[in-house]
């Protein structure tokens, strides 16, 4: 029983080990999303002000205002500063319903289980690790990637094309 104990005790930081990587992956994947529209809005800002003046300092200003409004409004928005464990238990918990809501038992402390809670611990630890490739977490990059593109082309036909700001011209 102790080897059982020890391979279930290993499992057990196993799946917290996943589920603080599931949380890496998020983190990287919506830092990726917001780079991407921060960089379109960039774009577009840049491009938008070239049409009224010709001040760099202007043209970026306004630019990273921009910038940092959409990263700090997509931060917000995605909850970015208070991700817990708990968030991707619920996701899995009601995304994945092979796991009968129980992965809440991962976070748990092991001594203060009944031993009902301890099967349902081990038969959703095994699930858990055969599931754990196929897990898909929320994203928006093939958005955010189409929305950069469309900045990116809104950028070079207005740069290309207007060869002075609108109020500079005579």
């Amino acid at each position: 029983t102790n080897y059982r104990l020890c391979e279930k005790t290993m499992s057990l930081a196993e799946a917290r080990y996943r589920i603080q990587n599931l949380k890496r992956r998020y983190l990287l994947l919506r830092a990726l999303e917001i780079i991407l529209y921060a960089s379109a809005g960039f774009l577009l800002v840049f491009a938008l002000t070239g049409l009224f003046t010709v001040s760099l300092i202007w043209k970026f200003s306004l630019s990273s205002l921009i910038v940092l409004i959409v990263i700090a409004q997509q931060a917000w928005h995605y909850k970015l500063f208070s991700l817990s464990h708990t968030i991707f238990i619920q996701y899995l918990n009601s995304h994945y319903p092979q796991l009968e809501e129980s992965a809440d038992l991962f976070i748990q402390v092991e001594t203060g289980l009944n031993p009902l809670q301890q099967l349902q611990l081990e038969k959703t630890l095994s699930i858990f690790n055969s599931l754990y490739p196929q897990i898909r977490l929320p994203n928006s990059l093939v958005r955010s990637f189409v929305i950069f593109v469309m900045g990116a082309i809104f950028y070079v036909g207005l740069t290309a094309f207007v060869p002075k700001p609108i109020l500079n011209r005579k």
